[in-house]
């Protein structure tokens, strides 16, 4: 005989699997190294509409009924959020990445995360790609030669969010803070190589 027993923060949402709550799941609530990455999981899932979300340790505190458990906001990190960020991006339809700390004074009090959804079918996935390509090319005229160079981030679905973002913010920050920009269209592209290309060496951020 095998008891189980779950957690009651998951219980509502288990059988909320009848209404089309993914496989993903239940995989990352019965298989998750921790209780935390399952409730992590519950928590991102509320902002899939999102690209960013501002949270406060405080609240996730709350959320993962910590208690007196990692009360450093450096334990909080090393202990609660790095792990679940490597486990839910190899193997959830929802991630997150910390985009930055939120401080007061000189002590962490927060973050922003970034938040990432995986399109569920091959074909959502092709939209996703395109809709950056349009993107680019409405938006700042790029023909084949600049769009090839950032072929190998625009051909990742799970960034196409945060790209079309990032276009729209390059737009304005040129349109409103910076009109003597030779060349727009490479400066585009190392911007935006400068944030989504893991492989290239970061620089200061464009946008201040």
């Amino acid at each position: 005989m095998v008891a189980l027993q779950l957690d009651n923060d998951l219980v509502p949402e288990m059988l909320a699997l009848a209404n089309n709550y993914s496989q993903y799941l239940l995989d990352v609530a019965f298989n998750s190294s921790s209780i935390y990455v399952a409730k992590l999981y519950l928590f991102l899932s509320h902002w899939k509409d999102k690209t960013k979300k501002s949270v406060m340790i405080s609240e996730l505190r709350e959320w993962l009924v910590l208690g007196d458990k990692y009360e450093k906001s450096k334990d909080f990190r090393k202990r609660i959020l790095d792990p679940a960020i490597k486990e839910l991006k190899s193997r959830a339809d929802v991630w997150f990445d910390i985009d930055r700390p939120i401080k007061l004074g000189k002590s962490i009090i927060g973050y922003v995360f970034k938040i990432y959804i995986k399109p569920n079918t091959p074909i959502d996935q092709q939209s996703y790609i395109q809709n950056v390509r349009n993107n680019l090319g409405l938006v700042f005229d790029m023909g084949k030669y600049h769009i090839n160079k950032l072929e190998h981030i625009i051909s990742k679905p799970e960034l196409s969010r945060h790209l079309v973002e990032k276009i729209h913010d390059l737009r304005h920050y040129i349109l409103t803070k910076n009109r003597n920009i030779k060349n727009v269209k490479s400066y585009v592209v190392k911007s935006l190589l400068n944030e989504f290309d893991s492989k290239q060496p970061k620089e200061k951020e464009v946008i201040e």
